[in-house]
């Protein structure tokens, strides 16, 4: 029995010492603008969690906060420059500057929920603006009012100890004066000002508990205000307000990034705050670093984005799923589109692992795949490796339109799968799964492709290159013609038969040998992993290409 553990099961085993029948997993995200990929390691952290605790017989219940009652403190570049008027406003009541009828929230969180189904997610939505209107989270609030010194000394001792002496006064003097409750302004709908970077919210400055009323002063308008808790429009700071709504859902876990979860963070206050306040034992806390866009950190309010819907025009969710789920979280990934196909090799070869396909797997390898790949793909119903174009392929195939009508490519990208995988015929859904990856592919080489995966296939060999070859060049393309001329092959047949022709070739290296047919087709010394290259392309077009290098 193998004895090694993975973070995974370390993580579901923190979960299970709660001994409680109902397991709640959750997520969050604020809607500042278009919602990047990175989120995803949240999502699927979660997503795992709860497959596993489901498979084991539990209860689970999985959400996903969209916190649309955030106030806006800046727009990214792409938002019109006459937004700059919403600048404090809740994202809720922001209208959507590209759609009609939607918030600004609303607009950008359906632009990332869409995508949920193709990823093989499904939690239960909830927006923390309608959380705010339910009698539980007005209670909440009551709490937190009538408990405000106890709130304020775990603040004080966790975050002041985090500040020079002289912020930290100040930290304490604004604690002291006033509610860690932010109010949305009935008469401007404004929650904060921001001034020159620096941002005052509209906070309750007192309670009068015999009328339920809140009493709090508008910056914007300078104006003090007083209104009925029930009526008013609150929301608790959020340090509070983190752990107001594990309380309020009884979360069991939740995944946070590595800014929140350092020792003495906003998750360890919030779990004080939880426990001390709320007398709730609060989540237990996994902590991810970051899922990076190559060497930088994605930031949703300053743009730098790679979003869901631009992952999929390239890549399938497997793929996206499989790199966040193998990482233990401690360590951060850095998703790089130009190693697509690196990544497609991985994976395949971890579902011939989880398959017994894959006779050199390691007993690691084996342990790894029987608890991961079940968590890696999108329909969980899938019995065996389902056949499917090889993206190295595909990214040939997309890239043969000027030599090859589309009906021909496709009928021999259906000859390719049919022989890897050893069946007969394609199937209606196998077919549209080939055709998607071609689509996946083209796009792939127009935006992310290194120079070694373009292809330009000229309408005829300049007199250059032909004058350019050698007797023992030439004697290779002879010798490859013929082989092509005898039956099929596998890549793997073709590309050793060519090597092997090379190497009895006197006096030529195997990489000048190599050379020679990516010149006669491609006019460079380079190109796509010549096996497939060469069994993508029409036998006969192929054929009459290399022998007219020879007239």
């Amino acid at each position: 029995m193998n004895s090694m553990k993975l973070w995974i099961e370390e993580a579901v085993e923190e979960i299970l010492k709660r001994n409680t029948d109902r397991i709640v997993i959750n997520s969050g995200k604020s809607i500042s603008g278009r919602i990047h990929i990175g989120i995803f390691r949240e999502l699927f952290i979660c997503d795992s969690l709860r497959r596993i605790l489901e498979k084991k017989g539990f209860n689970v219940e999985f959400y996903f906060i969209l916190d649309d009652y955030d106030p806006a403190k800046r727009f990214p570049a792409y938002i019109p420059a006459n937004y700059d008027k919403y600048i404090g406003v809740p994202f809720s009541d922001i209208p959507s500057p590209f759609s009609e009828g939607e918030s600004y929230a609303e607009f950008f969180a359906n632009e990332l929920t869409s995508t949920f189904n193709s990823f093989g997610l499904n939690p239960k939505i909830l927006w923390t603006s309608k959380l705010y209107k339910t009698p539980e989270m007005k209670n909440i609030i009551r709490t937190v009012i009538e408990k405000v010194d106890e709130i304020r000394r775990i603040l004080i001792n966790s975050v002041g100890e985090t500040l020079n002496e002289e912020d930290a006064e100040e930290y304490r003097r604004e604690l002291t004066g006033r509610y860690p409750v932010n109010v949305v302004c009935r008469k401007c709908g404004k929650m904060q000002i921001v001034d020159k970077g620096r941002i005052t919210p509209n906070r309750v400055l007192n309670y009068i508990k015999e009328t339920d009323e809140v009493v709090y002063f508008c910056h914007s308008c300078q104006e003090e205000f007083k209104e009925k808790l029930d009526e008013a429009r609150l929301k608790l700071t959020w340090r509070v307000d983190w752990p107001a709504k594990w309380f309020l859902l009884k979360v069991t876990c939740e995944p946070a990034g590595k800014d929140h979860t350092v020792k003495g963070g906003a998750y360890d206050t919030g779990l004080r705050i939880c426990r001390d306040v709320f007398g709730f034992e609060g989540p237990v806390k996994i902590g991810y670093e970051w899922l990076r866009y190559g060497d930088v950190d994605m930031k949703t309010h300053k743009g730098i984005i790679f979003t869901p819907r631009e992952y999929l025009e390239i890549a399938q969710p497997e793929i996206l799923r499989y790199l966040i789920i193998r990482t233990p979280p401690s360590k951060h990934i850095s998703f790089r589109p130009e190693l697509l196909p690196q990544y497609i090799d991985e994976y395949e070869r971890f579902e011939r692992v989880f398959f017994d396909r894959q006779p050199d797997a390691s007993d690691e390898e084996k342990y790894e795949a029987r608890v991961l790949y079940p968590l890696t793909i999108v329909n969980s119903n899938i019995q065996n490796i389902k056949p499917r174009l090889p993206f190295r392929f595909a990214i040939i195939f997309s890239q043969l339109k000027d030599i090859m009508n589309p009906q021909t490519i496709l009928a021999k990208a259906q000859e390719v799968v049919k022989k890897i995988y050893k069946i007969p015929v394609i199937t209606e859904s196998e077919l549209k799964e080939i055709e998607e990856m071609i689509r996946k592919a083209e796009n792939w080489v127009l935006k992310y492709a290194p120079e070694n995966y373009k292809i330009n296939i000229s309408k005829s060999i300049s007199d250059d290159i032909k004058e350019s070859l050698t007797e023992q060049q030439k004697t290779v393309i002879k010798k490859v013609i013929e082989t092509l001329s005898q039956g099929e092959f596998t890549e793997e047949e073709l590309q050793n038969k060519i090597f092997n022709i090379i190497k009895e070739i006197e006096g030529l290296n195997v990489k000048k040998g190599f050379e020679t047919i990516y010149m006669v087709i491609l006019g460079k010394k380079y190109g796509p992993r010549l096996g497939s290259f060469l069994l993508s392309l029409d036998r006969d077009w192929l054929i009459e290409r290399l022998n007219s290098a020879l007239k």
